[in-house]
């Protein structure tokens, strides 16, 4: 499961094509280094890589200025977590219904039983 600042970071990553750590410390007003730990992550599940023209000329370096983009299996994952998030609140709104429906019987069957024996 992807932590909160993962799907932020995934989001954003699908918004652009490509930022580095000093980008995203530019863009939250933070120490770049703050995000290595999860961008680290990112590219252990291979949901981001580094661009390939990069790579060539720096051997993979984990950089500040290193350009990452979303893969297509980064993007799945997005995708998927936005698809069970959806499925979340559909299946917590029904259950509020279902709990305000049952209490509106139940408040209906006490009014009719005071009608019945008045």
């Amino acid at each position: 499961m992807l932590s909160n600042l993962s799907i932020t970071l995934l989001k954003l990553f699908s918004e652009r094509t490509t930022l580095s750590l000093k980008d995203l410390g530019a863009i939250y007003n933070m120490d770049p280094e703050t995000f290595c730990e999860s961008i680290a992550y990112l590219r252990r599940c291979n949901y981001l890589e580094i661009l390939p023209t990069y790579v060539m000329l720096h051997n993979d370096d984990f950089t500040l200025d290193a350009p990452f983009r979303i893969t297509y299996e980064g993007k799945s994952a997005l995708e998927e977590n936005l698809k069970t998030g959806r499925q979340n609140k559909f299946n917590e709104l029904r259950a509020w219904m279902t709990l305000a429906i049952a209490i509106l019987a139940f408040i209906l069957s006490i009014f009719n039983l005071y009608l019945q024996y008045r």
